[in-house]
């Protein structure tokens, strides 16, 4: 049994969460290009696969469906895995 470390915000107030890595700022935009960063690669997908079989603008608009729900899925697991380890 060891004596438990002194809460830094002073007596009575709840300490603060450690960082799980980047906060802040940098960790809302490391989701933001997450999220770009799978509607581009769909996109690129449908328009490659467009200019294949020459069903333009069909798969292209069905890549950026998949692909926004592809971000949104994603972004909504990590904001459940933080809200989890607040509580």
């Amino acid at each position: 049994m060891g004596v438990e470390p002194a809460n830094p915000n002073g007596p009575g107030r709840p300490e603060p969460n450690p960082p799980d890595g980047p906060t802040g700022l940098w960790n809302h935009a490391g989701l933001g290009l997450e999220f770009a960063g799978a509607i581009g690669a769909f996109v690129l997908l449908g328009w490659w696969l467009d200019s294949r079989w020459n069903t333009s603008p069909w798969l292209l608009l069905a890549g950026v469906a998949a692909g926004f729900a592809a971000g949104m899925y994603r972004l909504i697991r990590v904001m459940r895995v933080r809200q989890e380890r607040r509580q």
